[in-house]
This record gives C-alpha cells, structure tokens and sequence, in this order.
C-alpha cells in the first residue's frame, strides 16, 4: 500500500480514509504484517492532517429526509421486523397487548421472544432500582409535600379524595387524608411489595386495592372501583418520556379521572445543551480513537453522569413543555438555533428537566444541580451522529422531536470530522478507565521501570497486554522501549480502536493488536516463537477476580509467557470489613419488605462513600495474590476473625483490594478512609456511618443528623458540624470507646424519620420555587491527602510476611534478618510524597495533615488541626469519633435550602449516640475546614473499579471486644463470603432465589420464570450456530425504539441490550478458553465518562 503512486497530493488527500479502511480490515487477517502497520500509521497522519487542514470530512451517506417524512419510512400496515429504527422514532406504536393496528407485542412472532424475555428481566431487576428511588429522601420529601397539599385542596373542596398512584406513594396520599386509593404497579414484585408494605405500616384494607397491571390496560370498574379525582404519576427516568409517563396519564384521563381531576406531576419543561463530551489525551498518549464508539441506540440511562464527564458548548435551551392536564397525542418535531458559546468538537446533547409537581414545589434533573436535584435521576446523554467542529459565536440547527414516548436531538446537514460507528456491543467501561487518571499515571510509571528493568537484566523486552481493550498499556510499553508488543483481546470493536490508537501513537512497527481470547495464544503464532518477558494487565472488577483474570494468567504463562517473566501488577491484596447496610424507611414509613431483594449468591460494585452502610468491624486482610514468580498465596478458601469495633446486626461484608504494580508503586481500590495495607485514613472523621440516601453524589446526599447552613463570609473559617444556628460550629464529640458502643440501628431510623420530615417540612413551608434553568457549577473536589505512617526515619530493617506496599527508602527482599523491607542505603533522600487516588508511597516522616502550610489559601487542601486532632487521639485503633453532617439535602429548590437546614438542625437525638456513631459521606463543607478532606482513593476522586459489597445469607448481632469468623472462598471466578454454618438467622431471599424442589411440577413458579430466560438464551444461541436466523439485534432495537409504549424501563433494556448483542458477537467466535469472562465486557460502568 505505497502512497507514492499516486499521479496528484489532491487524489492522495482523498484517499487516506479509504486507505486506513483498507489497512485495518487487512490487518485483522495479517496482524503482524509490518508493511500494513506502517501503511495504517500513515494513512492515520495522513487524516488528522486533512481535518487540521479543514478538509477531509465525512457527511451522512444518505439525503436527510424531510421532518415531516422523517419519523417513518413505511406505511403503518408493514410488517414488524421490516419497519425502519433508524431513527429510533416510529409514530406506530408497538403495545404490549391490547389490540391495535400493528400487532401486539406478546403475540408477534418477530419479536414475542425478546419481549418475554425483557419483561421478566425487568420484573426482577426493578425492586433493587426501586431501593434507590425511596432512599432519595429529598425526592420521596416534595412527592410527599405535594400529595399532602393536593389532598388537602381537594377536601377543602368537600370533596372526598380518591387516589391513583402510580409510583408506591400510596401510604403518603392515605396518611394525608385521602379516602381510598388504587395503587397500580405494572411490574410483579414491586407490586408484592406495595401490597405488603401498606399492611406492615398498619393501613385498612378497606382504604386500599393493590393491582398488578400495565396502567393502560386499567378499566374502569373492573379494575378502578369509581373515577379517582387525584392522579399520583411517578414513572420517571433521565428521558422523561421513556418509562411512558405521557401515554400512561393520557390513558387514565381518558377512562380513569374525573372532569376536575388533579395530576401530579402538573407539568414538566425539558432543557437541552450542546457539549463536547471526549477522551483526548491519556498520558500524553492520544487515544481520540475511542470517541468513534461513542454511540448509544437511545440516550444513555441507568448510568449517573460524572460531574466533569463533559464540557458544555452553548447556554441551556428550553425545548419541550409538557403539560400532564393536556398531553400531547401525537409526535412533533422542531428547530432550534445552537448559539456557541466557546470553541471545541460537538459529538453529544446533554438534556434534562424541571418537574413541577405542584405549583410551589419543583424537582430537577439538572446535572450539578444542588437546589431541587434528585440523586436518583440525573441528566441524559444522547450522542449525535458524529463530531463536529464549532467555534465561538457560530449557530447550527437542532432538530428535536420527539413521538410521545422518546425523545431525540439531530443536527443533520453537516460536516462531521468522524462519523460515530454505532455497536451496541461497545463496553462503556473503557471510558471510564481512561478517565482513571491516577490508575493511568500508576500503570505508566511501573510499566517504564519494568521494562527498563527487564531490559537491563535480558538484554530486551517483550510484552503481551493480556485484555488489551483501548490498547493503553500497550503503547505505555511500547513508549517505555519495549522491543515489542502483543495486544490480546476478545472483543472486535476494542481491537479496531486498539490498532488506531497505535497508528495514532507511531508505534506501530512494536505493536501488534490481535484479535483473540488470550487464553488461546501460541507461541510462534501469535507471539514470538520465545514468547513473551512481561505480562501486563487491567482485567479487574471491584472483587479483584470477577473477571477470571487468575485463569487467564495461568494459561498464559503455559502458552506464550517465559518462566520467571515479570507481570504489572505484581501481585494484590484483598480486604475485608464487616458493614450493617440499614432497613429501607422512608420518613416514618417502613419498606423493610424491599430488603429481601438485595441479598445474592454473588457481590455487586458500589461506591461505599456514596452508599448507605455502618462499618462493623475492622477491615482484614483475606487474600494475597502473587501473579509472577512461583511463590503462592493462600488456596481457594481462607478464613478470617472480624474484629468488630462497633456494635450492630452485621448482614454484610464489603471488600476492595490493593493492586502493586511493582515494588514501587500501589494501587489501593478502596473507599476514601481506607489506604494501602487495610490503614483507615485519618480523614478529621470516623468511618462509622455512611449517607442514608445512598444515591448520587455523596456531597449532595441529604443529611442525616444534621445539616450546618453555608458559611457566610465571616464564617467561612468555622467548623461544618451543625450547631444551634447555622454556621456554628458543632461541639465535638469524644472518641468512640468500641467496648461501649451501643447498637447503631435504633439510632439510625430515628435520624433518617427526622431529617426526612425536616426535608418535608421545609418543602411543605416553601414559597413558590423558581426552577434553575441554568447549569449549577460543577461540584468541588478536594484534593486527597497521603496516609500518615508511624512517625520517625525508617528503621534499618522491618519483618514483613508479605509485601505490603512500597515504602519509600526501603526494598522489600530477602536478606539476612529474613523476608522484609529494608533500607536501601544507595537511594538518596527522598521527600515524603502523596499521590491522588490511593496511589500510596509511604514517606519516611508522618504525613501529619496539621503540618500542612497553614498560609495555603487553596481550600482543597485547606485541613483543621483540632479536627486531625481528634481523629489522632481518639482512632489508634482506625475508628473513631467526632460528629461531623453531610453537606446539605436537594430539595425543590435551592430557595429553600436554609429552611431545611434550620429544621434539620432543630432535630436533636441523643448527644453521646449521635456524636459518636454518625458522620457524613463526602466531608463537611466547601470551606475547607478540615472535616471533610479526604484521603487518597474513594469516592468522588476514587478509581473506576469501585468496591464489591456482598449481602450475607445470615445476618448476626455482633458487640465490641469479639470476633466474627467469615468464611472467604473464591467459587469459580468470584469470592463469595459467609458466615460459619448455624451462626445468626436466616435472611429473607427474593422468591426467584428460593427453590423448592421436586421436580418442575412443584417447582417455585418464580424460579420458573427465570429459568425460562435462561432456556431462551439456550434456543437463542443454538439458532445462532446454525447462522439462518436474523441477528438478536433486530429485534432489541424494535424493543428499544417502543420502550415506552410497552412500559419497560429504559435502564434496564439498555444493559440487557448491550449483554445480548455481546453474547452474540462472542459466542460467533470459533474457539474460546475457559479463562474467557463475558463479565469483563458487560459491566457496567459507576459513573459515565
């Protein structure tokens, strides 16, 4: 492929795309063919220098349709699988099963598989998604005000209320004085669970019907007793549209309401922002390759928006204001003009909403909105069909339509520099490892010592990236002079942006990206006949070895790895801590029978710092993992001895893991009061109890036991603690003395009533709120600080069984005091240093935090003596003591913020409870006052890996002073945890989870259910072997493009979608080895990136 023989540079100029077409598809069948490397590096150059030219951009293939014209391509009367979803769009909605003009969804053929499938996949996911929605207190606060005021009005009226809820506030509408309601729950266990809440919390059964149906199959009668004058609609999701919240409350005012009827929410205006939303530079290393997959069949649900996840190019938009009296009947298209605001490259429309629930209370979606957000919704993303490069000052046409259940964002007649490539398949999880910026610098430094070691020992260096992904480590590698590289990986996609980012790089005469398990590599094949000297890797989960990376390994070394070759990481530690995770209440209202449904065989990644939990004991080592050398650590089963520090029902364990990349470097996966080693942080507060909302961003999170009002300027100095006023600084607590500790549960439900009615209360005493139209400002970080070590130089020699972490001036060998550190006496002084994100280096003095320049004018770092203090002389043991509140709820409206902290601050639980045991989740306040500085690692600033927690099948009542046992055992590729058999009490198990046994006959009718998904995925992928059948795809995306008219939910498709279409592309390979882990290509990223 020699671009010399071309007769003009024009005709070269309009070839390069064709060019690197070619390469890349050569390449898949050749991938060490160094010609076709080189070819592709150059017709890569050859591209970025047409774009920095203003030439070389790509348009839509095909002539845009007119808008009219545009939702649909063929006439109502087509058959299903042959109707266009191009546009994700159809005005000729699919439904779910009454009659229509197009064949309902149950019974069609084309897609009644799919349908089945999602609906139950759905049923069992939706009643863990719902525990999200009832802990966002400041949500669950305004839904309540505004029922009571409505209710209210309505009897003002002498007028009996009757209700239709459609959303589990059906105990808010009674408690208020309602006569009757009709709750209606369209999925089966959320229905159960409505059903059994309202007779745990003591309503008649006289006042209440609990109907398990979709809402628009309700008739009147049969269904709803008499017309309900109230509807209460809380089918919501980041899109608005998607659950069918508009064909839902048009249908009940159709049949179902009365004349005068109310309906909450009233009404709801929908923003948009034009925003750049990419991955540019990782390390000085260009990886834009990977925005070309920036692509989603819908808008992005499910998944929270991380707060510097974009750049906003233009000022907010009002684009659609639906009133829920008169909602729309029919789908609707416009144009509006993009005015920019700054220059950059436009790939995505970020949108959201205000929902006024009643005419004083408002509720938002806004991203960084304080004021009326909900942590459990945030803003949308919906990508656009590639970049586009604007400028300051320039306008461009956005068209928005929407057809009643989706709405979508084009901008069509364009020049675009990339088209996106739409895959489903795509695994978003690579984004946000690259938005992992203190894993990246770890992994870069540690590879460039390894490889310079390496060479310097062999006299080369050669590395196979096992799970290459994005292809990062590979060119670290290959930067770092590695003589050569092979880059592994199953998935085709990860494999096609891995060859750009080498072409991108200009290494690719080092690099070869191979298309394949890395369990199934040969020597002399596809790595050099003798193999391989370095094996590098980022194949974890928050479990450490969820994603099978211990076989993997193993098969490696086998195959292509030389005996004694060095791997990055070197090896891993894992780490355990007894935590209580509390009840599910709302305000006074217990909703403990969601709890069944949290318990699995297998863990789930979480951000502790974000999530409601007590820790119980004192973390412990479980496992030491050593992936080079012959040394091993400890079998497939362990057991450990909890010390538990805190008195509480313990019904679960919470693990992380500390990654060392090499003996220098250490990786610490941990919420933000854990540090390498199992070390709790001194943070100027005690790990003991995280936020009660557990949802969205911890310094958002409602607070608990108190919220202190922002400091005014001359109280910007004083302490975050809530006070009798606001901006006093609460009175510290002491220490927590663990042997008298008492039970933390009692407490706990108190705190979370109380600030729920102090967040009702507030909303309820509200003035009129003004919804922010505006993007608040994105949250502050604050910077994290190095783990304190014991105070003086480094001893000569200390004893250690295993390598703990890097200490800076000290060598962990082998010598003649045994295994240990010791001093390296070669290296020369070397200042103590923190790196961010729990890359832990510890330093040869104490890291005290008092010490820090007290003239630093910079808040992040800003620390209190008196609150290091109090960490220090009341926590030798890690735990420990002084009260401290999160930074205040989201409520309706940031007007009302001091009215709410006033009311939560008047709540006043006992002293020696509450300032011993409660703390918040994210530090004090934005000043800087030292309570809320966090250290290295974990939550906001924390790695993408997150941590696992897993939910015990017995829960136990365990005291200060003694020791739980914990049975740890790795079952196939997962750890999983117990309890020693006949310790504490059974645990309530969702109904799908018990099985009865005795044949199908007598089998549980909701074990059934589930295992005919899983005899669906078998008929599924027996069809696919025989290659006669069309892709699942089709009919995914004929689900997705219906979403809301058949009243699924948007999150959940989307997952199920990615999984399916992945399944699909994986299991078409030929061949594939027992260390292949579907799980490492379809988990689900914390936070978008």
């Amino acid at each position: 492929m020699n671009f010399g023989s071309v007769s003009s540079a024009d005709e070269i100029e309009q070839r390069y795309r064709e060019a690197s077409l070619v390469a890349a598809q050569a390449l898949k069948l050749d991938p060490f063919n160094l010609e076709l490397k080189k070819a592709a590096e150059e017709a890569t150059r050859g591209i970025l220098k047409d774009l920095l030219s203003g030439k070389g951009k790509e348009i839509l293939a095909l002539p845009t349709v007119q808008p009219t014209q545009r939702i649909t391509y063929l006439a109502h009367s087509a058959p299903l699988l042959k109707i266009k979803t191009d546009d994700m769009l159809p005005t000729q909605l699919l439904t779910p099963f009454q009659a229509s003009p197009c064949k309902p969804a149950e019974s069609d053929h084309h897609v009644r598989d799919a349908y089945n499938y999602m609906t139950v996949q759905t049923d069992i996911a939706m009643p863990k998604r719902q525990i999200q929605v009832v802990q966002d207190i400041a949500r669950q606060a305004a839904w309540t005000a505004a029922i009571s005021h409505t209710v209210a009005a309505i009897k003002g009226q002498d007028m009996d209320c009757r209700v239709l809820d459609l959303g589990l506030h059906a105990m808010a509408a009674l408690d208020a004085g309602a006569h009757h309601v009709t709750a209606v729950e369209r999925w089966l266990y959320l229905s159960l669970t409505c059903r059994e809440t309202l007779k745990l919390n003591g309503f008649e059964a006289d006042r209440f019907k609990v109907i398990y149906k979709r809402p628009t199959d309700l008739k009147l009668q049969s269904d709803v007793p008499i017309l309900c004058n109230l509807l209460v609609c809380d089918i919501l999701d980041e899109g608005l549209l998607a659950s069918g919240i508009i064909p839902v409350v048009r249908h009940c005012l159709e049949n179902l309401l009365t004349a005068n009827t109310h309906v909450i929410p009233a009404s709801a205006t929908v923003f948009a922002q034009a925003v750049e939303m990419r991955t540019t530079d990782v390390c000085g290393l260009d990886m834009s390759a990977m925005n070309r997959h920036r692509w989603h069949p819908s808008h992005t649900a499910g998944i929270a928006v991380a707060d510097d996840a974009f750049i906003p190019l233009s000022e907010a938009m009002e684009v659609w204001h639906f009133d829920m009296l008169s909602p729309p009947e029919e789908s609707y298209c416009k144009t509006l003009d993009v005015t920019f605001t700054r220059d950059g490259k436009l790939n995505a429309v970020v949108f959201w909403y205000e929902l006024r629930l009643t005419k004083d209370i408002t509720l938002s979606t806004a991203p960084g909105c304080k004021g009326s957000g909900m942590p459990s919704l945030g803003p949308a993303v919906q990508y656009l069909a590639g970049e586009l490069s604007v400028e300051h000052g320039m306008v461009l046409p956005l068209l928005a339509s929407h057809n009643t259940v989706r709405m979508r964002f084009d901008i069509e007649e364009a020049e675009y520099l990339h088209l996106a490539k739409p895959d489903a398949a795509f695994p978003a999880l690579h984004f946000a490892m690259l938005a992992d910026h203190a894993r990246n610098e770890a992994y870069q430094a540690a590879i460039a010592r390894v490889v310079q070691k390496k060479k310097s020992s062999a006299g080369s260096a050669h590395v196979l990236d096992l799970g290459s992904g994005s292809g990062v480590l590979a060119v670290m590698a290959a930067k770092a002079g590695a003589d050569s590289v092979v880059a592994s990986d199953i998935h085709g996609s990860l494999c096609g942006v891995a060859r750009q980012v080498v072409a991108s790089n200009g290494v690719a005469s080092s690099v070869s990206v191979v298309h394949q398990d890395a369990g199934l590599l040969q020597r002399g094949r596809e790595v050099r006949a003798l193999g391989a000297n370095i094996a590098v890797a980022d194949t974890f989960d928050a479990g450490l070895v969820g994603h099978n990376f211990l076989n993997l390994l193993e098969l490696a070394k086998k195959n292509v790895l030389q005996p004694g070759a060095a791997v990055v990481p070197c090896s891993a530690s894992l780490y355990v801590m007894g935590v209580h995770v509390p009840p599910v209440h709302v305000g006074k209202y217990d909703l403990s029978s969601l709890d069944k449904y949290r318990w699995d065989k297998g863990y789930e990644n979480c951000q502790l710092d974000q999530f409601p939990h007590t820790c119980l004991t004192k973390p412990c080592k479980v496992f030491d993992y050593f992936f080079e050398g012959k040394r091993k650590g400890k079998g497939r089963d362990n057991i450990v001895k909890l010390e538990v520090a805190v008195e509480g029902k313990m019904n679960a364990v919470a693990f992380w893991f500390d990654l060392h990349l090499d003996e220098d470097e250490s990786i610490c996966s941990g919420p933000s009061y854990m540090a390498v080693g199992g070390a709790v942080v001194p943070t100027g507060q005690p790990p003991a109890l995280y936020p009660l909302t557990g949802v969205g961003s911890a310094s958002e999170a409602p607070d608990t036991a108190g919220v202190a009002a922002p400091a005014d300027a001359a109280g910007a100095g004083q302490g975050a603690g809530a006070g009798p006023e606001a901006g006093e600084p609460a009175a510290a607590a002491g220490p927590v003395d663990v042997n008298t500790a008492g039970d933390v549960a009692g407490e706990m439900k108190l705190l979370r009533q109380a600030s729920f009615e102090a967040c009702e209360d507030a909303v309820t005493e509200a003035v009129p709120v003004a919804g922010s139209t505006e993007m608040a400002g994105s949250l502050v970080s604050r910077a994290p600080h190095c783990t304190p070590v014991g105070g003086g130089c480094p001893a000569a020699f200390i004893a250690a069984p295993a390598f703990t972490g890097a200490k800076i001036g000290m060598l962990f060998q082998m010598g003649d005091e045994g295994l240990g550190y010791y001093a390296d006496v070669s290296s020369a002084e070397v200042e103590p240093r923190c790196k961010a994100s729990m890359i832990c280096k510890e330093p040869k003095e104490p890291c005290s935090l008092a010490d820090e320049n007290p003239q630093t004018t910079d808040s992040s770092h800003a620390v209190s003596a008196d609150s290091t203090a109090a960490w220090t002389d009341g926590v030798s043991d890690g735990f420990s003591s002084k009260a401290s509140n999160a930074e205040g709820a989201m409520l309706p409206s940031a007007a009302v913020m001091q009215s709410v902290q006033k009311k939560v601050n008047e709540v006043r639980i006992d002293s020696a409870a509450a300032g011993n045991i409660f703390v918040e989740a994210d530090g004090g306040n934005e000043q800087g006052d030292g309570f809320g500085q966090k250290a290295d690692g974990g939550g906001k600033a924390g790695h993408y890996w997150g941590q696992a927690l897993q939910y015990l099948d017995r829960s136990v009542q365990v005291v200060p002073g003694k020791k739980i046992m914990l049975l740890a055992r790795r079952d196939g590729a997962q750890i999983c945890f117990s309890l020693r058999a006949g310790t504490g009490s059974p645990v309530a198990r969702a109904p799908w989870k018990e099985e009865w046994g005795g044949g199908a006959s007598v089998e549980n009718p909701h074990f059934q259910r589930v295992h005919y998904c899983e005899l669906l995925v078998q008929d599924f992928l027996a069809r696919l072997r025989s290659k006669r059948f069309p892709s699942i795809e089709e009919d995914m995306a004929m689900l997705q493009a219906h979403c809301g008219s058949l009243l699924l939910d948007p999150a959940v498709l989307a997952q199920v979608y990615h999984e399916m279409v992945l399944l699909e592309q994986i299991h078409s390979m030929p061949e594939l080895s027992q260390a292949a882990s579907m799980q490492a290509v379809t988990s689900r990223p914390l936070k978008l990136h």
